[in-house]
């Protein structure tokens, strides 16, 4: 604000009026007339009275600010009276004057090249005796100025921007400032003629070159902040040092908040920030600033944290257990760390009280010294990584134990279960004890729990539960049940007959020796029946089953199952489409072999058999439409259905009788062991529809007198699994058997044998107390025998009313004692009696 002119009318000892800004040079004044100074004020009388400074080249300002204070006292005012003046008359571009009115308002003129400006308060905005203080800036060519009016004894403001066109350069020559008249234009400025003179005070008059004032009333400009400071440390931070008031007045801070941390307001305005215990980041503090005239701004400070290093904190745990159990504790769970890192514990801990172990996963497992009870104490200590530690203490109650009960119970930890192996309440693998009423000396009960478990169970009917995780369990001697639970487990029966549970995972069964049972369950699983007639199901997923030795019952679920029946006579139970759909099944040659594929559950299919080995051949799944949805491929599998058709006669001692008329309690003659009692009796119907699905089911033709000797006696039409007996030269020359059996679709092909496309056929089979040979037409041909037609693959209510008649059928050995009634060939060996 460089003032070139200043007027604060001290008291003179002449009659001039002293320049108190003399930077520029002094711009001096002289009283005239009836003007006098007393107290620091101008008094002018409003007749003759004013004050006159010469023209002069600083007062040629194209920008600039002048500033007045001065005090009406006409009562009554009859016209405008002139505070300041310079060029009354208006005449020149630079002219300027300030007046006031009867009706109380302040007005300024002045003359720029687009002719005058007025600028007023409008009426009423004084009264006389009232004090003004008055700014005009100017700013030519520029964004212009401001007129701030302010009545100081009442308050009043009037504030409004001047034009940029405005200017008090005067081109040609400059006139005087005159306080208290207005001026003519003259051509002598040293000596104008003053009119419309001024009564009242003024207190202090001055010119600057610059924009120095401001719109009364704008609030403060209040700038961002930032800050820093270390964690748990204090920042002071001056906030006004970048803020400001336009109109120059005195700024103080009246409110500040932090969302992580405490501000004070301290001496001038400092805020003093306090950031929240163990905060370290960035925080955001807002703060209002309010000005002289009670505006306000608002602004924020950010302040950055930065992070130290803060102790870990380790609080105690509390546990308990009975006896001698073990439990594990995990002590960081509820330790923390305000920084974030990761927490660990130092070197292993120990309590007189028992053993202490440290865990992979970060936990401690404690086991309770024998006989021990109350409260073990185990100290420990846990470190930050980065310097930082602290110590804890964990608790537990130990109670005493309830006794032996009989059952082995594991731990949450991987544990090897076996001899020598005592839990908490003492019990032992084969202890030799029964306390469970019904258990022998060595059967023992497991419950191996969570963890990686290994189990010997060892002799006696053991029940095995593996619990979670992957486990190896060994049945050992005995009836053992075994459970794999979750987990990729593995299990193996051992000797006698066990039953296996592979659960959750993906599980290895092996059944060992004995009749055995193995449930796969979930996942991909593999089954090992080992010897003995076992039943074997895969469960869900793509399993891998092996029968091994015996007549094994293997059931597929899963689908995708690959399965190999080993030695004997095996079943394939195939559940559902779904469970043969993309699965593989292999009988096997060796032993008593006679395999069966049993399809019943597995809605509509269609078989077709490799023309080189019948044996061999692929199972296509259809949909209702006979679309193929899946295939299931076979080897090595044998099936036998035995059955009559209606019509044929069956010789009884009353005479031959059409088979479908016979029932249950009826007799037949038979070739070995005379008159026979049918003991049961059972028919299938086939459609056109199955038949053409499925064409090897069709029947076969034996026309009259084609098996030689005059048999039969008139044609016969029989299943092409149905066995007739051959007995002539060439049977005992290749098989050295004067009579042996043979399925009428292995005699296709001889003279008056053929195998016929039929629209619909029922086949009956009748049961005696053993396999019969029985005359039906004439020639001799077998009754049913459940060896040959497996019971696994007859519907539930016939194999139900069988296993009624003849409940030793239900065990491998009652099956075994109902042997064929003769040898029965094979397809190559019937061959060389078909020629």
């Amino acid at each position: 604000m460089p003032v070139i002119a200043l007027y604060n009318f001290e008291e003179p000892t002449t009659h001039l009026i002293r320049d108190e800004a003399p930077s520029h040079g002094e711009q001096n004044g002289g009283l005239t007339g009836g003007a006098t100074v007393s107290g620091g004020n101008l008094n002018l009388d409003g007749q003759t009275g004013y004050v006159k400074f010469d023209p002069h080249m600083d007062f040629q300002l194209s920008s600039g600010t002048v500033g007045i204070s001065f005090t009406p006292t006409a009562s009554p005012m009859s016209e405008n009276q002139t505070v300041v003046s310079r060029d009354t008359a208006g005449d020149h571009e630079g002219s300027f004057r300030i007046e006031v009115t009867p009706d109380g308002a302040v007005i300024v003129t002045s003359e720029s090249g687009a002719g005058d400006t007025v600028y007023t308060t409008g009426p009423g905005f004084f009264t006389p005796g009232d004090t003004i203080d008055l700014t005009f800036s100017w700013d030519q060519g520029g964004a212009g100025g401001q007129l701030n009016v302010t009545n100081t004894t009442t308050g009043g403001v009037s504030s409004q921007p001047t034009s940029p066109d405005v200017t008090l350069v005067m081109a040609d020559y400059g006139q005087p400032w005159i306080l208290g008249g207005g001026q003519e234009t003259t051509s002598d400025p040293l000596n104008p003629e003053v009119t419309s003179h001024f009564e009242g005070t003024v207190g202090h008059f001055w010119v600057s070159d610059s924009v120095d004032n401001h719109p009364v009333g704008e609030p403060p400009i209040a700038n961002p902040d930032i800050a820093e400071v270390d964690e748990d440390g204090v920042v002071e931070i001056d906030v006004l040092a970048n803020d400001s008031d336009p109109e120059g007045g005195a700024l103080t801070v009246t409110s500040a908040s932090a969302g992580n941390g405490t501000v004070e307001i301290g001496e001038n305005g400092v805020l003093i920030y306090r950031p929240n215990p163990d905060f370290n980041g960035e925080d955001t503090i807002t703060y209002t600033i309010t000005d002289p005239d009670g505006m306000t701004a608002s602004t924020t400070v950010t302040v950055t944290v930065h992070p130290v290093n803060d102790d870990p904190v380790a609080n105690d745990d509390f546990a308990s257990t009975t006896g001698s159990t073990p439990v594990v504790i995990y002590p960081l769970a509820n330790d923390t760390d305000v920084d974030g890192d990761t927490l660990s514990l130092v070197g292993t801990p120990t309590s007189p009280n028992g053993t202490v172990e440290l865990l992979p996963d970060g936990g401690i497992r404690f086991t309770p010294n024998p006989g021990f009870t109350g409260t073990a104490e185990i100290g420990y200590e846990i470190t930050d990584g980065n310097g930082g530690t602290d110590t804890a203490t964990i608790f537990v109650t130990v109670n005493p134990g309830t006794g032996r009960d009989g059952i082995i119970t594991g731990t949450d930890g991987d544990d090897l279960i076996g001899p020598g192996y005592i839990d908490a309440d003492g019990d032992e693998v084969d202890a030799g004890d029964a306390i469970i009423p019904g258990d022998g000396p060595d059967d023992d009960r497991i419950y191996a729990g969570a963890g990686n478990d290994t189990v010997l169970a060892g002799a006696g009917n053991d029940t095995v539960y593996g619990g979670t995780g992957d486990d190896q369990i060994y049945g050992g001697s005995g009836d053992d049940v075994l459970y794999g639970d979750e987990g990729d487990d593995i299990l193996y029966g051992g000797s006698g007959d066990d039953v296996l549970y592979g659960g959750e995972g993906d599980d290895i069964l092996f059944g060992g020796t004995g009749d055995d049972t193995l449930y796969g369950g979930a996942g991909n699983d593999t089954l090992f029946g080992g010897e003995g007639a076992d039943q074997l199901f895969g469960g869900e997923g793509n399993n891998v089953i092996f029968g091994g030795a015996g007549n094994d019952t293997i059931t597929l679920s899963g689908g995708g199952d690959t399965v190999f029946g080993g030695a004997d006579r095996d079943t394939f139970i195939v559940e559902n489409q779904g469970a043969g759909i993309g699965s593989y099944i292999d009988g096997g040659e060796e032993g008593d072999d006679y395999d069966t594929l049993d399809l019943s559950g597995a809605g509509p299919l269609r078989i077709v058999y490799d023309e080189e080995n019948p044996e061999n051949g692929r199972v296509h799944f259809l949909d209702r439409d006979g679309n193929e949805v899946g295939h299931l491929d076979f080897r090595n599998i044998e099936n036998v259905i035995p059955c009559f058709t209606p019509g044929t006669l069956i010789a009884t001692p009353r005479g031959e009788v059409p088979v479908e008329e016979l029932r249950a309690g009826d007799r037949v003659i038979t070739r070995d062991n005379g008159i026979q009692e049918i003991r049961w009796i059972g028919e299938k119907a086939l459609t056109g529809q199955q038949l053409r699905v499925d064409s090897h089911l069709q029947p076969v033709l034996v026309k009259a007198h084609s098996l030689g000797n005059g048999l039969p006696e008139r044609d016969m039409l029989v299943s092409p699994n149905h066995r007739l007996l051959v007995a002539n030269d060439r049977t005992q020359l290749y098989f050295d058997e004067h009579e042996v059996l043979v399925s009428a679709k292995h005699l296709v092909g001889a003279n008056g044998i053929h195998q016929v496309a039929s629209i619909g056929v029922s086949y009956i089979h009748f049961m005696c107390d053993r396999h019969e040979v029985v005359l039906s037409n004439g020639a001799w041909t077998e009754s049913f025998q459940p060896g040959d037609y497996t019971l696994k693959g007859m519907g539930n209510a016939q194999r139900n009313e069988i296993f009624e008649l003849f409940p030793d059928l239900k065990t491998e050995e009652g099956l075994g004692n109902y042997h064929a009634a003769r040898r029965t060939l094979k397809k190559h060996e019937a061959r060389l009696l078909a020629r």
